[in-house]
């Protein structure tokens, strides 16, 4: 996720074809994983408090910071759903969500 996190951060005109590969591999991991759940036990958080809504994130991302740059990057995958209803799902009744962590 920070390898994400940091290529996300290059200006796209910047971008080596290396860069672009990276970041391609990167996405693709990110997808594997349905953005935050296990490869291996789909029903599980991958990281633990993964899962929770931070502010800021400093150094370990949670699953709202990394749809956000998937979506800075332009990946549309259907496998990103989960992770999008998680996030509908903590949405409280006056269309906020709180702070978990």
């Amino acid at each position: 996720m920070k390898l994400l996190k940091g290529i996300s951060y290059i200006p796209a005109e910047f971008r080596t074809v290396e860069v672009i590969g990276l970041l391609e591999r990167c996405i693709r991991f990110v997808i594997l994983h349905r953005v935050c759940y296990s490869s291996r036990h789909p029903g599980r958080i991958m990281i633990p408090k993964m899962d929770r809504l931070t502010f800021p994130n400093m150094y370990k991302s949670d699953f709202l910071e990394i749809l956000w740059r998937l979506k800075r990057e332009r990946a549309r995958e259907e496998v990103l759903l989960p992770a999008l209803e998680l996030l509908r799902s903590k949405q409280l009744d006056d269309k906020t969500w709180p702070l978990e962590r």
